[in-house]
This record gives structure tokens, sequence and C-alpha cells, in this order.
């Protein structure tokens, strides 16, 4: 039995971006590869939910909107907590809030008066 050197692989980057492969100088043979893009993960953070609760001194609540002074969707009860989405808007000299309230399993997107609004800001460690 004859044992034979396996023969080595040369890798070459052309300048052109391709790889070629050949095999030795006794085997002429060439594969040509082409340039492939990679994936990239692009992490973007989600902001930290921020969340208030419903104190109206007069009425016992406060009326969602559909838009700041428009149609009303529903009326939420003092004592409610919301969650409140980015976005203040000043509409007859009120600003208002953009929030999401969730009320007997079902979700409402609407606006109202910010002043309604009682929140809490955690004391520092």
């Amino acid at each position: 039995m004859i044992m034979q050197t396996p023969t080595p692989l040369i890798v070459q980057l052309a300048v052109s971006g391709l790889a070629s492969v050949t095999t030795s100088p006794s085997h002429l043979s060439t594969l040509a590869l082409s340039p492939t893009r990679t994936p990239t993960i692009t992490l973007t953070s989600e902001p930290t939910p921020f969340y208030a609760r419903i104190q109206a001194e007069t009425g016992g609540g406060v009326n969602l909107r559909s838009q700041p002074g428009g149609p009303i969707l529903i009326t939420l009860d003092n004592g409610s907590f919301v969650q409140v989405l980015s976005g203040v808007q000043e509409y007859e000299g009120e600003n208002w809030v953009r929030i999401i309230a969730i009320v007997s399993d079902n979700t409402y997107e609407g606006w109202m008066i910010q002043s309604v609004l009682v929140t809490a800001t955690p004391e520092p460690d």
C-alpha cells in the first residue's frame, strides 16, 4: 500500500472581491465564489411603559376621546390606570396626552386632558 500526501488547498482573495480556490499547481481547477451579504441585526430599544392614575377633581372621571376635543370613546373612572404614550398636543389651552386604557378586557386608545393624570416619580436609591 502506497501512502500519498494530501494535496494542499490554496485560497486566494482576488481584488474584485471574488474568492478563488485552487487545489495545487498540478491540478488547475478553480472555483469562483460571488460575495454574499451578511445579515446585520439592528436592536431597537422599546421605551419603558409609563403609567398614570386618573384623578379628576369633578365628575368622578374623564372622557377618553378619539382626538383632542373630539368624539368620546369611553368615560374612564377616577382611580383607573392608563398607559401614557408619547406625544402631547395643545388644544384650546389644555395639554392632551395619548393613552391606552383597558376596560373589561377591551383596549381603548385615545386622548385625554393631561391635568387629570397623577403620576408617581420613583425616589432615587
